[in-house]
């Protein structure tokens, strides 16, 4: 699985395409696991998180946070009490 890094300098389409492979891969471990074939169920937990972090990063670009475009935050004068 990739981190969150490697996915934000993927391209739109790339991560579009990787959240339909990690979907259809999900439900192909869904139904191994119920059926006692699937080997490593902790892989199934890293697609799930996987497609989580690929769809968040989306909303993010979507909405324009995301860190690499948007600028740092310049440091606010702090108020005495």
């Amino acid at each position: 699985m990739k981190k969150a890094e490697e996915m934000r300098n993927m391209t739109q389409d790339e991560l579009v395409s990787m959240l339909k492979t990690l979907a259809s891969e999900t439900l192909t471990m869904r139904f191994s696991r119920t059926t006692a074939q699937l080997d490593n169920t902790a892989q199934l937990r890293k697609n799930r998180r996987a497609y989580a972090r690929a769809l968040t990063i989306l909303h993010q670009r979507k909405r324009g946070k995301d860190k690499q475009t948007a600028s740092a935050p310049a440091d606010s004068p702090k108020k005495e009490i």
